[in-house]
């Protein structure tokens, strides 16, 4: 069922997609805004796939019943579970179905919340880095940092919990508002894999060999993605919708493929397929994607108006800025020197 609904969503959108001629203009010019709709479009595929693939179950499960009072709750899931603690969860579809989260309705607390707040980050992280990427940057840092969440996501959603199927620690804990599969935990895989990520590019890689990062600047880079996303996965535990394993494995799972990803985009076949892929979108539907992560510092290109380069940035803040034009005079030299970086 789930399958057909996939194949349906496909076409809907290909027939979208050809009626709108967002195709590889060969005669004609493209209008300024088919990049933009063309990239919404398949954003919305991925997106319609995700929602149903973390769909909370509710159509397929008629015989569960949730609590509506406190008092309800403790009986139907006893006294030490979180729905007791926590009460009726809310009904509403962003919260349960897009955002998969479990978030109190009745006497809500401060602690309550932040917790939801934290649980909504791994999502509202990805759509911030759309957004910018769409709007201001163009850019390959951008690109690395929308794929890795959906890498994890496929990872964790279509593979990991499909493997597992129905085991001993599967299931949510009692009361989640969440009736599918919780082991392991996307969330926090999504948030801990991405945290990982940052900080090695900071620490060891982007920050420090193509934009030469202070060490000021990097620990507050990395301090930022610490507090944003690090407790991601505690809030899942503490609303209840995963048990400390199902958190444990989905933060192991991150880690491990966050670090895997950071060599990953350095391996030669991946930088050849990005700048195959960047060569197709600039000619395909003039969405041009700029290399500011394979380069060095001396190669970086210098942009102009709000598109800079956080490595540009930093250059006229330390006074370098008389070096511009020298920097940019050697990107066009070397622009088709540029080596690949072996992991």
């Amino acid at each position: 069922m789930r399958t057909e609904q996939y194949r349906l969503t496909a076409q809907n959108i290909f027939r979208s997609l050809r009626h709108a001629n967002l195709h590889c203009p060969i005669h004609m010019a493209t209008p300024p805004f088919s990049s933009l709709q063309l990239l919404l479009s398949a954003a919305a595929l991925l997106s319609a796939a995700a929602i149903a693939n973390n769909d909370s179950g509710d159509d397929g499960n008629n015989n569960y019943i949730r609590c509506t009072t406190f008092a309800q709750c403790c009986m139907m899931w006893g006294d030490n579970s979180k729905r007791c603690k926590r009460g009726p969860c809310t009904n509403t579809w962003i919260m349960r179905k897009f955002f998969s989260l479990s978030m109190p309705r009745d006497s809500i607390t401060f602690w309550e919340v932040i917790m939801t707040i934290y649980s909504m980050v791994p999502h509202a992280v990805l759509i911030v880095i759309i957004v910018e990427t769409l709007l201001r940057s163009h850019r390959y840092t951008r690109v690395f940092a929308i794929l890795l969440p959906i890498i994890l996501t496929v990872v964790n959603t279509v593979i990991l919990v499909k493997l597992l199927g129905d085991c001993n620690e599967c299931p949510r804990p009692a009361g989640s508002c969440l009736v599918t599969n919780g082991l392991p935990s996307g969330h926090a895989a999504n948030a801990v894999g991405l945290w990982i990520w940052i900080v090695l590019e900071t620490a060891v890689g982007v920050g420090e060999r193509v934009r030469h990062w202070t060490m000021s600047r990097k620990a507050i880079v990395i301090f930022i993605a610490t507090i944003v996303l690090t407790p991601v996965p505690y809030s899942r535990y503490f609303l209840g919708d995963h048990t400390v394993l199902q958190v444990a494995v989905g933060s192991a799972n991150g880690l491990v493929l966050g670090v895997a990803y950071f060599f990953f985009v350095r391996w030669q076949g991946m930088h050849r397929a990005v700048d195959a892929f960047a060569r197709i979108m600039a000619h395909c539907i003039k969405f041009e994607t700029k290399d500011d992560f394979y380069l060095t510092h001396g190669q970086m290109p210098l942009a102009s108006g709000g598109d800079g380069t956080m490595a540009d940035e930093m250059a006229s803040d330390n006074g370098e800025g008389k070096n511009v034009g020298a920097r940019a005079a050697h990107t066009t030299e070397q622009k088709s020197q540029t080596s690949y970086v072996q992991a």
